[in-house]
């Protein structure tokens, strides 16, 4: 599945404004839906959409992004270490 946060959202897991910033951080980054920017991003806006105004990448890493009992089409996708994540988010210009 080339776009799951699409299964994300038709599953009501994560809210329309996640998905399509994280569509918006795509397009501008010129990443596949699919990449860490991505899964950051919907991350970043769910955790803002809740009241959070920063959050701390440590308590997601090596974690599972979004957890449901209803992933049956979709591997679920699972945060990197700490060090990497930091590492690969600050190769990308958006």
């Amino acid at each position: 599945m080339s776009d799951p946060l699409r299964y994300y959202l038709n599953q009501k897991i994560i809210s329309p404004l996640s998905y399509f910033f994280a569509q918006f951080i795509a397009k501008q980054s010129q990443q596949p839906m699919d990449s860490l920017l991505c899964y950051t991003a919907v991350l970043v806006s769910q955790r803002n959409q809740e009241g959070d105004i920063c959050i701390n990448l440590n308590d997601y890493a090596n974690k599972i992004a979004f957890e449901s009992d209803t992933f049956e089409d979709v591997e679920n996708y699972t945060f990197p270490n700490l060090s990497t994540w930091l590492k690969q988010l600050t190769q990308w210009s958006c």
